[in-house]
């Protein structure tokens, strides 16, 4: 059997236990708004893969004719080296690079040990496959084509019905060799390998420039000297 292109490697299982009653849970620096504080990502492969901590909640809009309408709430968690690097940052980066750049700048491993950062987006309405892919169009431009072909064939054969209902969760999943992995409602598709792309496709999120959801980005921003390590 040949092998894919160089973009994707082997498909991964995973799992996510999310813990949203322990006791740390009660000094939540922030309202997690129903999102969880605490996920176990379990990827084949990655067996030092930890606990992730909620570093910020907000929520992507969308202007629909004169209504602003919810599309999807989004929860971004850490690493417990992820939480260190978002704090080294505060207190001596922010300014210089991105926290995007800064996060994606230490995942140097040649072999994935742990998940950096996980994005979960739970959706508030249905979103069509098409929609969801051309969302990231704007965010893209200057990348490989290649790789961007990759990520909506890739994105898009997970969505084998055509649609992202309400209801469902989208998990993306950056590790520490700077791959990513996403899974929509546990269903993993293959892991996307363009550095670059993998980059841009965070600063959709904790990129002031690029985020979209300021509400997401200041949550963080704001939050970060809180969450301890």
């Amino acid at each position: 059997m040949f092998r894919r292109a160089a973009l994707l490697s082997a498909p991964i299982s995973f799992s996510v236990l999310a813990f949203s009653n322990i006791s740390r849970n009660a000094d939540w620096p922030f309202d997690p708004k129903g999102m969880p504080h605490m996920i176990v990502p379990k990827v084949t492969n990655i067996p030092t893969a930890g606990i992730l901590t909620l570093a910020g909640v907000g929520m992507r809009r969308k202007n629909l004719y004169i209504t602003e309408v919810d599309v999807y709430q989004i929860g971004i968690n850490l690493s417990h080296n992820g939480v260190a690097l978002a704090k080294e940052w505060e207190s001596e980066q922010k300014g210089k690079v991105s926290l995007a750049a800064y996060l994606m700048g230490s995942c140097k491993h040649k072999l994935a040990t742990e998940v950096t950062v996980s994005a979960t987006l739970r959706f508030c309405r249905q979103v069509t496959k098409d929609q969801f892919l051309n969302a990231f169009d704007e965010a893209f431009k200057g990348c490989s084509p290649d790789a961007v072909a990759e990520f909506r064939s890739t994105m898009g054969s997970a969505m084998s019905t055509g649609v992202v209902a309400k209801g469902d969760d989208l998990s993306l999943f950056w590790l520490d060799n700077g791959e990513m992995a996403f899974a929509l409602n546990g269903v993993l598709g293959d892991r996307l390998t363009n550095r670059e792309l993998n980059q841009r496709l965070l600063e959709v999120y904790i990129d002031p420039a690029r985020t979209v959801s300021k509400e997401l980005y200041t949550c963080i921003e704001t939050h970060i000297k809180d969450l301890d390590v």
